[in-house]
């Protein structure tokens, strides 16, 4: 299916593909560990919980590109540049 565009919203992904717009897609839901540590103040990849980290190459893997930013905060500097 072509993919037309997508966003990462609260630990959600939505894809929306070309198949989804056309009503052909059937939903695929998928669970992953979650976390409860505090990470607004992690500013290294290696430094945030395993869960997290899993998360973001799980997202990477889904939707084929690099994730190049994290943002862990509300903060100008709450980012995590990988």
């Amino acid at each position: 299916a072509e993919l037309n565009t997508y966003d990462i919203l609260n630990h959600n992904n939505i894809v929306i593909t070309k198949d989804a717009v056309e009503g052909k897609a059937e939903p695929v839901i998928e669970y992953v560990d979650g976390w409860k540590e505090d990470i607004s103040r992690v500013r290294k990849f290696e430094d945030l919980p395993k869960a997290c980290q899993e998360y973001v190459l799980y997202v990477e893997k889904q939707i084929g590109t690099h994730i190049g930013y994290v943002s862990v905060g509300a903060e100008r500097d709450a980012i995590i540049i990988r």
